[in-house]
């Protein structure tokens, strides 16, 4: 029936299903000039045929035969079983990584109608199997997360060693700095580095820190002494003697002074009279305890000891 269905319809090409074999049939004019005959060439689709077509188009190849809209036979490269068509992703576009992920669709397909004779359709699918098409992209996945995990551990890395290069030493700089403001100078700044440019800013901020140390000690030492004799002056050694007066620690007090100074340095000048009262001064450091220069003349002595 469904051969004569076809010559009549002068198809020259027909898929034929006999006894459930699938068979591709041609039609061909015997002319002798003129067509005399008609001879039928078919052969069957089957599973060594399927193959060879998967070897020329490294694609899986099913030829299914729906009879009613229900499939009726099937030759294909895949191994099947009965829930087969819903291994097979039916639209013809579809993201593919969408159906790897679901899970529920293992193949990507192509549906091509071959033929269709009443109530019979015969429909070629290609198929792609998704994981192989994939398996370049989780390979480059694994390549990313690794590249991720080195950069990161780099960046971790290159942190640390930039905070302990950078980072740590400028913040001992600004808490040196700090130190100084707050008048503590006595700390030397020790920092060893490899960066250059932080070892030439932590020198000068070192030699810094020593010019000022000197100008303070220089400056304290001027506030508390007499430029001419080394000893306290009068400012200093009222704060000495009010503190061994509160601790109770007070020996003796002798005051010494150069009668008529004043007319020493009228008659023989005031290097003269400076040259005696340095003289009188250098003796008095010898002895124990603190001494001062009061005013021109006068010196002022306290023993750590009782002398008379």
């Amino acid at each position: 029936k469904e051969l004569k269905q076809a010559v009549a319809s002068k198809e020259k090409i027909i898929l034929l299903n006999l006894d459930d074999r699938l068979i591709q049939c041609i039609l061909l004019t015997v002319d002798a000039p003129k067509p005399i005959a008609v001879a039928l060439v078919g052969f069957e689709i089957n599973k060594e045929l399927v193959e060879s077509l998967k070897a020329t188009t490294n694609l899986d190849v099913t030829i299914q035969v729906s009879k009613h809209g229900k499939v009726h036979n099937i030759v294909s490269s895949l191994e099947f079983s009965n829930d087969f068509s819903s291994k097979l992703s039916n639209r013809n576009e579809e993201d593919i990584t969408r159906l790897l992920l679901s899970g529920n669709t293992r193949f990507a397909s192509q549906s091509i109608k071959l033929s269709q004779s009443g109530n019979i359709e015969v429909v070629g699918v290609l198929s792609v199997d998704l994981k192989k098409i994939l398996s370049d992209f989780y390979e480059l996945q694994i390549k990313i997360i690794i590249v991720s995990i080195l950069a990161i551990l780099f960046a971790l890395f290159f942190g640390a060693m930039l905070a302990n290069n950078l980072t740590k030493p400028i913040y001992r700089l600004a808490k040196m700095a700090n130190s100084i403001a707050k008048g503590d100078y006595q700390k030397a700044l020790d920092v060893e580095v490899k960066s250059q440019e932080i070892n030439s800013l932590v020198s000068s901020f070192e030699a810094m820190r020593r010019d000022i140390k000197e100008r303070e000690k220089d400056n304290q030492y001027r506030a508390h002494h007499d430029l001419m004799t080394g000893l306290y002056n009068r400012y200093y050694i009222n704060e000495i003697l009010q503190l061994k007066i509160d601790a109770k620690s007070l020996k003796q007090v002798v005051a010494f002074k150069v009668l008529d100074f004043r007319g020493i340095n009228n008659v023989f000048g005031h290097d003269s009279g400076d040259s005696c009262i340095i003289s009188l001064a250098n003796r008095i450091k010898k002895l124990n305890g603190s001494a001062a220069r009061l005013d021109g003349g006068e010196l002022l002595w306290l023993p750590e000891e009782t002398v008379i």
